[in-house]
């Protein structure tokens, strides 16, 4: 089962940027979880594009993990509503 977030289109994209930020920092969901101060099980969800965080939550994830917070709220990160593929624009760096 393909899990995304659903654009306007109906596409439905997994954020790829998110796990690459995990990746490069040598971190699983739980330990970003725990950092952030959240559920793994919702954390991995928002990762997956079933959840979209709220602002707040998109704020302490933006800091914990050294990103702008507000590429959760832009355009999906470029993806475009009839393009299959996942997300694969890296978020900018926390200013």
């Amino acid at each position: 089962m393909k899990v995304a977030l659903r654009h306007k289109g109906g596409e439905k994209v997994k954020r790829v940027w998110l796990e690459r930020v995990l990746q490069n920092k040598k971190m699983t969901h739980q330990e970003a979880a725990n950092l952030i101060g959240i559920e793994r099980s919702y954390f991995t969800q928002i990762v997956n594009g079933r959840r979209r965080p709220s602002p707040e939550v998109a704020q302490k994830i933006g800091q914990a993990l050294g990103f702008d917070w507000t590429i959760f709220f832009n355009c999906y990160c470029g993806v475009k509503p009839h393009d299959n593929q996942a997300a694969t624009v890296e978020p900018e760096p926390a200013a």
